[in-house]
């Protein structure tokens, strides 16, 4: 957990130096990617299947410690390096998460909507897991069950690594 850690830092402080993120959100954003990386894997990238280590993948073709979707971002990222580069993967999954949310959650004023800047990752991470459709699903009362329960999920693990950091993805382990 420590080195994935100082790897989610890395990554968030590097995209902060880039400044695409402005001052009013960056304690958001700071939460949000290992938030994801909490959701998506508990950060993790590889796990023992069938006696091997393999990657993580999911049944519609996201692997990765960020979950990046081969089918979806085909082109854009190197397969080989997103199966076996967890720098790599993490990289480009804040690349996607990013853009979602500035270019969406920030764009389209999420937390301007309900007065809590907290939504802006629930925002953000809906449209992550569903795509662009799926900005404000979060806070509407005809959400599907089941991707009312993926949001929940998702703000509970946001609201405790703001509060613990890394501790809060010991959860995962029986810690």
């Amino acid at each position: 957990l420590a080195q994935v850690d100082k790897l989610l830092d890395a990554i968030v402080d590097a995209e902060l130096a880039r400044g695409r993120i402005g001052k009013p959100f960056v304690d958001t954003y700071r939460a949000l990617l290992p938030a994801t990386a909490y959701m998506e894997t508990c950060w993790r990238q590889f796990e023992i299947k069938h006696g091997r280590i393999d990657t993580v993948q999911s049944p519609v073709g996201s692997v990765g410690i960020m979950q990046v979707n081969k089918h979806v971002w085909r082109g854009i990222y190197d397969l080989n390096a997103l199966l076996s580069d967890v720098g790599y993967n993490a990289r480009a999954g804040n690349e996607i998460l990013v853009h979602y949310l500035v270019d969406y959650a920030i764009k389209r004023g999420e937390h301007q909507k309900t007065g809590n800047p907290d939504d802006l990752a629930r925002a953000t991470y809906a449209v992550y897991n569903g795509g662009p459709g799926h900005l404000a699903r979060y806070r509407k009362a005809d959400t599907k069950p089941a991707l009312r329960r993926i949001d929940e999920a998702f703000f509970d693990k946001y609201q405790a690594v703001k509060r613990d950091g890394k501790e809060a993805v010991k959860a995962c382990y029986g810690r």
